[in-house]
């Protein structure tokens, strides 16, 4: 299997659970959710490795040389 770039946000909406979506595709995304951002991205990682598995590897990915999960952030709880 070759090694791809998998853009990840994660974003606490605002019942502040935790929710990872990964884009595999231009209609193609893969969600996860958690209680902390760890458990939202490791619930994501588990979705991606799943459609890997029954799907192969999606061709509008980016190869890389190295394993790199791209990780964006952000919370709305106490937002104004």
């Amino acid at each position: 299997m070759r090694d791809v770039l998998v853009p990840i946000t994660v974003e606490q909406d605002e019942d502040g659970a935790w929710n990872a979506r990964a884009v595999l595709g231009p209609k193609n995304f893969v969600y996860g959710y958690g209680d902390t951002p760890e458990e939202a991205r490791a619930d994501v990682r588990a979705g991606i490795q799943d459609v890997f598995d029954h799907e192969g590897v999606p061709a509008d990915l980016v190869p890389v040389n190295a394993r790199f999960c791209g990780v964006v952030v952000r919370s709305y709880v106490g937002a104004p």
